[in-house]
């Protein structure tokens, strides 16, 4: 068996997991940033405006699941029982390395997501976009 079939066996984390960790947080804020403002012009002539508070605790979600992902990464990554060989030593290690980058990038990116949330909160969105029309 290789060394590589072995740390996959002792890791019960796939590879899907551990990047919807790292970069799911950065989508969720991207996806926020598309959906406030694509979402202004529409909402406010259809009289749809409470629609945008719609998206907030969405993609406040999407950003914290992405960080729980990433905790789940850095919980089964603590290694494995027994004298791990070098190469299983350096693959922990990368593992390690990639939770706790979508454990910090998921923090950033959910307080950018609340920090861009604060003007459609505060600010009537559709007041501000008052000589917007389609």
């Amino acid at each position: 068996m290789s060394t590589r079939q072995s740390i996959d066996q002792q890791t019960p984390v796939s590879q899907f997991t551990i990047w919807v960790g790292l970069l799911g947080a950065a989508g969720a804020w991207a996806l926020h940033l598309v959906y406030s403002y694509s979402l202004v012009p529409a909402a406010c002539t259809a009289g749809m405006g409470p629609l945008m508070y719609l998206g907030i605790p969405v993609f406040l979600l999407l950003a914290g699941g992405a960080g729980y992902l990433s905790w789940r990464v850095y919980e089964a990554s603590q290694g494995p029982d027994g004298e791990p060989s070098d190469d299983e030593i350096e693959a922990m290690k990368r593992l390690r390395f990639m939770a706790l980058s979508g454990l910090v990038m998921s923090a950033f990116f959910f307080m950018v997501i609340i920090a861009q949330s604060v003007p459609i909160i505060v600010q009537d969105p559709c007041e501000a976009a008052g000589s917007i029309r389609i």
